[in-house]
């Protein structure tokens, strides 16, 4: 009889945890491991699409002349103004693309030059087509030109700098501007910004 006893009462301490405490453990595992796992995805699809971004502010077109008898010896200039930066960008992150109204093909930038600039902002394309587009400083300084190479240049060929030309890259900030200097009108096309070296950047305003 106690041997008995002694059986009954091992087979109750080996019985298992319940099917109801057992479910509910899973559920509440499973709940933590999803709640874990969204939060690691979401941080990361945060943190790869950050996008930079830099405001625009068209100016007044005019006309600038390059000081000889080429042809054309008159260019059409477009000033943008830069009115602010979501974080911090340089010269070594962006470029610039002009996309003519009604199009989505850009126009290819032209060869600067920086040969007797006259009334241009010290550059102007150096062919009868494309368009460059000259980085005056917030004070008006000429300091960079952006060209057929498709990166921002200080090259004394590619462009007259007031005083000095600093060296690149060139922090970007609110008051500067970018004049496109045209061979052809470029009304109502658009300027837009595209990110450089892995850079996600954008800005656009129509000149």
């Amino acid at each position: 009889m106690q041997s008995e006893s002694v059986n009954r009462l091992s087979r109750k301490n080996k019985r298992g945890v319940s099917p109801i405490i057992a479910t509910i453990l899973l559920v509440a595992i499973t709940v933590v491991l999803a709640a874990v796992l969204y939060i690691l995805v979401t941080g990361l699809l945060t943190h790869t699409s950050t996008t930079s971004s830099i405001g625009l502010a068209a100016g007044t077109p005019a006309q600038c002349t390059n000081g000889v008898a080429t042809t054309p010896a008159t260019f059409n200039t477009y000033p943008v103004t830069i009115a602010s930066t979501t974080s911090t960008i340089t010269t070594a992150n962006f470029g610039l693309k002009v996309v003519p109204a009604g199009s989505n093909t850009p126009t290819v930038p032209a060869a600067s030059t920086s040969a007797t600039p006259g009334t241009c902002p010290g550059a102007s394309p150096s062919t009868a087509a494309g368009w460059v587009a000259v980085l005056q400083s917030a004070s008006g300084s000429n300091v960079a030109v952006f060209d057929s190479g498709g990166v921002w240049s200080t090259t004394a060929s590619l462009i007259t700098c007031t005083g000095t030309c600093p060296t690149l890259p060139i922090t970007i900030s609110g008051g500067m501007t970018i004049i496109v200097v045209s061979s052809a009108a470029q009304t109502q096309a658009s300027l837009q910004v595209y990110g450089l070296g892995g850079a996600s950047i954008s800005g656009a305003e129509t000149i």
